[in-house]
């Protein structure tokens, strides 16, 4: 078993986003702003930055790879 770090936020539209590290957690809330709120005219990465630094959190998760032979 190994242990997993996953980046969560929580935005205040109730929607919970995921990332496996920083930068992914980035895109998809840079992704969910534009689809999400229009209210946020344009979006930018920088702003997205900010955000993601402010109310991102990390859980870890334990798993498990179980490798499997090709059949």
């Amino acid at each position: 078993m190994r242990e997993a770090v996953v980046h969560e936020l929580d935005c205040g539209c109730g929607r919970h986003l995921e990332g496996k590290d920083e930068l992914c957690l980035v895109i998809k809330v840079f992704l969910h702003l534009g689809a999400a709120h229009p209210e946020i005219e344009e979006p930018t990465i920088e702003l997205t930055e900010e955000m993601v630094a402010i109310k991102a959190y990390e859980t870890s998760t334990t798993s498990t790879r179980i490798w499997r032979h090709p059949s």
